[in-house]
């Protein structure tokens, strides 16, 4: 995982984050708190491009950017995160240091380890940052069970949208009959779609 971050240094930001990020930015070293990322992901690349973006924007440094972007928006590693972004933090980790993937790995969690206290605690954190969001988008991802359940999107009541690139019209029927809170557009649409055609 430590390698994937590294090998997405000097990448581009990517469609969807870049139609995000003209969206996040307010004026001159602001951005918008209106989005809530919950991921179950558990390298920073979220994180990290936005405070690249912030840094080329602006001319911040990269530790005023770090900060900025971890101040203003909420990103939640539900099985956790390799750490900060921020040098100045007291869980930095680099993004992309492959040689820490000792510290990395003692970071992070597998489905397995979370046990039933801690499936409850996680679905509470979610469901209480979620709490006041109007849309959900959910993006990338492939419905496994386990995740949906820690979820627990239908207790929420929000409108719940979804990509489903690469699913079959039969995978796509399950997935609709199974999950009756979600709404799975076009399944040739990439992320972006999601959100420019909704």
């Amino acid at each position: 995982l430590l390698g994937y971050e590294h090998n997405r240094i000097d990448k581009p930001m990517g469609d969807w984050l870049a139609y995000l990020w003209e969206h996040l930015i307010i004026k001159k070293h602001t951005l918008s708190s209106r989005f809530v990322f919950i991921t179950f992901c558990y390298d920073r690349t979220v994180q990290y491009r936005f405070a690249r973006a912030c840094e080329g924007l602006w001319g911040m440094t990269p530790t005023d950017a770090a900060e900025l972007v971890e101040n203003s928006i909420s990103i939640h590693h539900i099985y956790g995160s390799f750490g900060s972004i921020v040098p100045s933090s007291s869980d930095y980790l680099a993004y992309g240091h492959r040689e820490a993937f000792e510290k990395a790995g003692k970071r992070i969690k597998i489905i397995g380890e979370h046990d039933a206290t801690a499936s409850k605690a996680a679905t509470a954190k979610v469901h209480e940052l979620l709490a006041d969001v109007k849309t959900l988008f959910i993006m990338g991802c492939a419905f496994h069970k386990e995740n949906m359940a820690l979820l627990a999107l239908e207790d929420l009541g929000h409108e719940v949208l979804g990509t489903s690139l690469g699913f079959s019209v039969p995978e796509v029927d399950r997935l609709r009959s199974h999950y009756r809170y979600l709404t799975l557009r076009n399944n040739n649409w990439k992320c972006k779609d999601l959100f420019t055609e909704t």
